[in-house]
Parts: structure tokens; C-alpha cells; sequence
């Protein structure tokens, strides 16, 4: 009477984790290198008229704006200020 108690618990572990797997589904999310002007603000921790106003970002003009992250990160990288504690 143990051992069928402990198939039917082993079956219904069997069971439930083959429910849980067909529930969970990757998730088919296309990563862009391109960001409209709300995110690449975010992106850069601003707002989203400061991004308006900077005009020497470079962008793809168009409904949305888009730009690019590798170009965010050169900008930021030939803005930075010159730290001398940290080179």
C-alpha cells in the first residue's frame, strides 16, 4: 500500500513538472542596437528633453528618433570630464 502511495506521489511529480514546463516559454524578444528618444535618454540616465536640446548626439532623424547605443556610448566616452583621482 506504501509503494503505490509513493508511484502515485512520484506520477503526480511527473505530472506537474511537465506542466510547469509546457507553461514557461522563452521568450522571443529581438535585442535592436537602435533606441527611440525615451529610452536613450534612459539609456544615458537623462531626460528626455535634455536628449532634444544636445544637438552634437548624433541620431537618425525620423517618427522616432532613433539612436544608436554604440554611438551613446562614444558620446559619453568623448564628454566624459578628465577625473585626476580616477585617470
Amino acid at each position: 500500500m506504501i509503494e503505490n502511495n509513493n508511484m502515485l506521489q512520484e506520477k503526480a511529480l511527473i505530472v506537474n513538472t511537465e506542466v510547469i514546463s509546457k507553461e514557461v516559454k522563452p521568450s522571443k524578444t529581438i535585442v535592436s542596437p537602435y533606441l527611440n528618444t525615451r529610452d536613450a535618454a534612459k539609456y544615458l540616465s537623462r531626460s528626455v528633453s535634455w536628449m532634444l536640446r544636445q544637438k552634437d548626439i548624433p541620431y537618425y532623424r525620423g517618427k522616432p528618433n532613433l539612436y544608436l547605443t554604440n554611438d551613446l556610448d562614444n558620446w559619453m566616452t568623448l564628454k566624459r570630464r578628465y577625473d585626476p583621482l580616477t585617470g
